[in-house]
């Protein structure tokens, strides 16, 4: 008898409860949806691939056995810093330059050696 009272509860609970869950887990979805779309609009598919490779030279160099050339490094760290930078002046103020037009600058004044080896790795 107790059981059949609490699986009756149980239902009524759950049929109470589900609308609420629903109505809230809308609004939770369009939010996630509107800031990966942001973030989407905010780099092309070649400045994706350039920060993939230099998130892959630095996650290499803290977590892998073998660590990625020094200029490779170097280049990947300004990178990073620069992904930071434009992003936090893109959240703002109204910023036209695109990401590749905000980078270049900022790698050409990093000290490397070997710069053909950082421009085939990074297809710059």
């Amino acid at each position: 008898m107790v059981r059949l009272i609490g699986m009756i509860l149980g239902g009524v609970v759950n049929i109470i409860v589900l609308p609420f869950a629903l109505v809230l887990a809308i609004p939770t979805g369009i939010m996630k949806a509107k800031s990966n779309q942001k973030s989407r609009l905010l780099f092309t598919g070649v400045e994706q691939s350039l920060l993939g490779k230099a998130q892959r030279a630095i996650n290499m160099s803290e977590n892998g056995m073998l660590s990625p050339d020094r200029d490779l490094l170097v280049v990947a760290k300004c990178i990073e810093d620069s992904r930071i930078a434009y992003q936090t002046i893109k959240n703002r103020e109204r910023y036209d330059a695109t990401f590749s037009d905000f980078v270049g600058p900022r790698i050409s004044e990093c000290q490397v050696r070997d710069w053909d080896n950082v421009v085939s790795f990074f297809n710059l």
